[in-house]
């Protein structure tokens, strides 16, 4: 495995997620290439989704807003986390070169190991403890770069990632890539005095062995340099988190006429391409309504509720939406 001449180190200040998973993408295109960096950040509570997932399949959306946590699509695949500071997160921005998966899982568990924690490699991409996942792994390839990036549970809050990565999602139909849940424990549960600042000290510590070169610390962009702060602007934006889901469709029930009827709408690029149905007049009426709108259920029921349809109709899509979506 060739060396690069240069290791950076940063610990990341924002607890914000649109910033640290910009850095990510910014370390990834204008890294030198003989240069990898080891990078540090707890974001706040937030959802954080892999670039070919569907937001709405994978977790509770209306409920996270209630809760004013954020969703986030990140640019590397795999399965949705939940993040706050009780999860500790490691970026690894590597030059193809000096790229070796294994090395990166043996530094990450080498690290745990030589704190008590015994940790091991399961399920390709994960990391578990006592037959308990502790840390997922993710990654991203560009041209010349890989990005390898992992969470670490440490003390976070267990009952937000039951609550919100558990929805009732199986009237979505995509082929967008869904999540594997696996239980969880955090670190903290069996090693309470075992820290954040502990556990990335030991993680720089077992990377010296596998990544030789120079140590120096990382000096973040700022908002003056353009082409972070645009990647700063594209993570928070709705474009990238909503409207970049593959296509999807829902199928809503409603009992109608003395029978039930089954409304379904087509999801493309966020927004809703056309709505069909076993009752053909009121699938028609929908889709004059909603046609071009952005999937979005909070935004969806207000369309109806200005809309044309009879009020007995309106009362039973809010009904079924809401037993379904809500």
């Amino acid at each position: 495995m060739m060396q690069a001449n240069r290791v950076l180190h940063y610990i990341s200040p924002s607890p914000a997620p649109p910033a640290n998973l910009a850095l990510e993408e910014y370390l990834v295109a204008t890294l030198p290439f003989n240069t990898n960096a080891i990078i540090f950040y707890r974001n706040n509570s937030s959802v954080i989704i892999g670039k070919h997932q569907n937001p709405w399949k994978e977790c509770n959306v209306i409920t996270a807003r209630k809760k004013n946590i954020g969703i986030y699509r990140r640019i590397s695949g795999g399965g949705t986390v939940y993040h706050d500071e009780g999860n500790l997160n490691y970026s690894f921005i590597m030059n193809k070169e000096s790229y070796c998966q294994n090395s990166i899982y043996d530094i990450i568990i080498n690290a745990l190991s030589e704190l008590g924690i015994p940790a091991e490699r399961k399920n390709k991409s994960d990391i578990f403890m006592d037959n308990n996942k502790i840390s997922g792994n993710s990654f991203y390839f560009s041209k010349e770069r890989v990005l390898h990036h992992g969470t670490l549970l440490v003390s976070a809050d267990l009952s937000m990632i039951r609550g919100l990565l558990t929805p009732d999602n199986t009237h979505y139909e995509t082929k967008a890539v869904c999540s594997l849940p696996s239980p969880v424990k955090n670190i903290s549960d069996t090693h309470p005095d075992i820290t954040m600042d502990i556990i990335q000290q030991h993680i720089i510590a077992a990377s010296i062995h596998t990544l030789s070169g120079t140590r120096e610390n990382f000096i973040c962009p700022d908002s003056s340099d353009p082409q972070y702060s645009d990647l700063v602007e594209k993570h928070a934006s709705r474009e990238w988190i909503f409207q970049r889901t593959p296509p999807f469709s829902i199928t809503v029930d409603m009992a109608m006429k003395k029978e039930m009827q089954r409304i379904t709408f087509s999801v493309e690029q966020g927004m809703i391409g056309a709505v069909s149905g076993s009752d053909r007049e009121t699938a028609s009426m929908l889709d004059a309504s909603l046609a071009g709108l952005e999937y979005d259920p909070e935004r969806i029921l207000q369309k109806i509720n200005t809309s044309s349809l009879a009020s007995a109709v309106k009362q039973q899509l809010f009904t079924s939406f809401q037993e379904k979506l809500f």
